[in-house]
């Protein structure tokens, strides 16, 4: 019970630190496809929700690859027995 105890002290110093502010979240707007939508069991509406639109991604020019690094000259040594 010893090791436990000493485990669970918290320094008061985390205490006294200001208080951060929260992160602030960005809502996105929702945009749903222009249609009547599918009725759900209790009456609720459901509708399909628009893609986002991304640029075209833009192709890169391929770089020849490099090549590949010279082994190095090991030093042959007799094999002792």
């Amino acid at each position: 019970s010893l090791l436990l105890g000493g485990s669970t002290f918290v320094a008061p110093a985390l205490a006294s630190d200001p208080k951060k502010e929260p992160p602030k979240v960005e809502e996105k707007e929702i945009k749903y496809v222009n249609e009547a939508g599918a009725e759900g069991r209790a009456g609720n509406i459901y509708k399909r929700v628009e893609r986002e639109k991304y640029d075209e991604p833009q192709l890169k020019a391929k770089e020849p690859p490099a090549p590949p690094p010279k082994p190095e000259a090991k030093d042959e040594a007799p094999a002792k027995k």
